[in-house]
Formats: C-alpha cells, structure tokens, sequence
C-alpha cells in the first residue's frame, strides 16, 4: 500500500516550479513566435509572387 504521506503537497516549491517552467519556456515560445511569422512572411511572399 502507499502511504498517505507520499501524496502531500509540497507547498514552499509549489511557486518555484511553476516559475522555473515558465522561465524554461518562455525563450522557447518566443522563438516559435519568431521563426512562425518567418515562415509565413515567406509563404506570403511567395504565393504573391506566383499569382503575378
């Protein structure tokens, strides 16, 4: 069987975890962003140019 004290949450990291993955994912995200709006700036340009 578990005990129950396996199951306590841990209230003093609770915080600090939170904030250490946003830390992590934040220059992720941001990239993404960056490399997405490349994408279809280049998608864009090249549909423009194929119409013409």
């Amino acid at each position: 069987m578990i005990a129950e004290d396996e199951f306590k949450k841990n209230e003093r990291s609770a915080g600090r975890f939170h904030s250490d993955w946003l830390s992590m994912m934040y220059p992720r995200l941001k990239l993404a962003r960056n490399r997405s709006r490349l994408v279809h700036k280049h998608l864009r340009q090249a549909q423009s140019s194929s119409i013409k």
